[in-house]
């Protein structure tokens, strides 16, 4: 009969044991997505700030390329009247 209990101890705790074990891994798999997640919401307030500060000086880029296309626009109006002149002086 004592043979029986400390085999039936050893099997009860072996069980503890291995419910331990198991709650430790969970408690590391946990921590790791912790870890995962808080670095992912990093990266996502990085690029945040990245884009407010890109789009900071969006009206001024935005102003540059208007007036790059108007400067096109009159080249190709000079253009225009000087080919408009030569064909006229003719």
């Amino acid at each position: 009969m004592t043979k029986k209990k400390v085999v039936v101890g050893l099997g009860i705790l072996a069980g503890v044991a291995g419910i331990v074990a198991c709650e430790f891994k969970k408690k590391e798999r946990l921590n790791r997505l912790e870890d995962a997640l808080s670095g992912l919401v990093f990266t996502q307030e990085s690029m945040l700030c990245y884009q407010a500060e890109k789009n900071e000086d969006y009206e001024d880029r935005l102003n540059g390329l208007v007036e790059e296309v108007g400067s096109v626009y009159e080249h190709f109006e000079y253009m225009k009247q000087n080919e408009e002149k030569l064909q006229n002086g003719r």
